[in-house]
């Protein structure tokens, strides 16, 4: 999950763009919450290898982000990535998680879509 990047002084080890992704959602609030997050998704989005994005997936110990980079992902129109992605979560009993940790549920309790089970508790913008 860790590429190599070929710089004038030799090779660089970087995360990969599905390992970033995770990444994001597993460091929401160091990165500048889930508006930045999915900012980010918005740019890295074409980069992601779906195969990739459902081992690791599956590898992840903390579900709760699988859910919401799977929600974000189909929000922002990447089926695609999530159709593999949903691969690592069929079949798992999934706990509800907010989208955003740092704020409370909101009192209508939000939007569940059917496979992330992840309760909108905040605005986002999302391009149409």
């Amino acid at each position: 999950f860790v590429v190599k990047i070929k710089t004038p002084t030799g090779y660089l080890r970087c995360s990969g763009p599905e390992l970033t992704a995770f990444d994001l959602m597993r460091y929401m609030k160091q990165v500048g919450g889930v508006a930045r997050a999915k900012e980010v998704l918005e740019e890295l989005g074409e980069k992601l290898d779906a195969s990739v994005l459902e081992r690791l997936g599956r590898s992840e110990v903390q579900m709760s982000c699988v859910q919401r980079l799977g929600w974000l992902l189909d929000r922002l129109g990447f089926y695609g990535a999530t159709k593999m992605l949903a691969n690592a979560v069929v079949g798992r009993r999934l706990k509800s998680v907010l989208l955003d940790p740092s704020l409370p549920r909101v009192s209508s309790g939000g939007r569940r879509p059917n496979i992330w089970n992840v309760v909108n508790n905040c605005e986002l913008e999302m391009e149409e």
